[in-house]
């Protein structure tokens, strides 16, 4: 009750303390203990309800997780467990986003859980992140729910496939830098040494750009600022739409050159 209450105490130095103290509880204290790797196990099982956790414990608790996971100083039992008891809640922030129910989940909480994932991926094999990745379908749902947007409606689209495009492009789960970041560095993870993975990841890159593999409709890089939320650093790339990177970076360079951009603009 007393490391409970210290845990979660408005003071940063005396929660830092603790977790220093927990660390080292199942790293040093426990070194050469054939139990070490149960009591760590058995900690990793309060990742599904950090939420019931008061949020100014969150980014200090999964600090301690990541740690503990890079340091390589304890095994763990069941890598693959682990990573299935965080896919709930995952699925939880997607379905908060889809719903387009505000506010979404918690910025810190879906930082740590990405980050938590990552370092747990990490020690798992080529096989058992190719079963994560693709049995579980987290790949694709990382990619398509997490990190990019679907794509915008083109002009030959109809009505109604253009408003259902509308209502997805707006609702994918990591609209902040730090939390796409964390998720790419998931999906890196994912396919690091596991080839069906990359391939599968590649396929599915590809078919976000260009929706037909054969014909590039060029209408799909007309940028359309009602179809697809803006970033929140306030720019936006131009598309690709075949040997145009050239002279897409220069439009880029003319008008980040303020006396160009207000002389036309202005």
């Amino acid at each position: 009750k007393a490391m409970a209450d210290m845990l979660t105490s408005r003071n940063v130095k005396v929660r830092r303390h603790v977790l220093e103290v927990i660390y080292y509880m199942l790293t040093c204290s426990l070194e050469g203990c054939s139990t070490a790797g149960h009591v760590a196990s058995a900690f990793f099982t309060l990742l599904p309800d950090f939420d019931k956790f008061p949020s100014l414990v969150y980014t200090e608790l999964f600090a301690l997780f990541c740690k503990l996971l890079s340091t390589g100083d304890i095994e763990l039992n069941d890598v693959v467990g682990l990573v299935l008891k965080l896919l709930p809640w995952l699925d939880y922030a997607r379905l908060v986003a889809k719903s387009g129910a505000a506010p979404k989940v918690c910025e810190t909480l879906l930082v740590g859980y990405l980050g938590v994932a990552r370092c747990l991926l990490s020690l798992l094999t080529s096989e058992e992140k190719r079963v994560i990745g693709l049995d579980h379908n987290l790949l694709v749902k990382l990619l398509t729910d997490f990190v990019f947007a679907p794509r915008p409606p083109t002009q030959e689209e109809t009505e109604g496939a253009q408003e259902s495009r509308r209502r997805g492009s707006a609702s994918y789960v990591c609209e902040s830098h730090t939390s796409r970041v964390a998720a790419f560095h998931v999906l890196m993870e994912l396919v690091s040494g596991c080839l069906p993975n990359l391939q599968v990841l590649s396929v599915h890159i590809f078919n976000i750009f260009h929706s037909n593999p054969e014909i590039l409709d060029l209408n799909e890089w007309d940028y359309k600022p009602n179809t697809q939320p803006k970033p929140d650093h306030g720019f936006v790339g131009l598309r690709n739409a075949g040997a145009t990177c050239y002279l897409n970076s220069v439009l880029q360079m003319l008008y980040m050159t303020p006396k160009i951009r207000n002389a036309i603009l202005g």
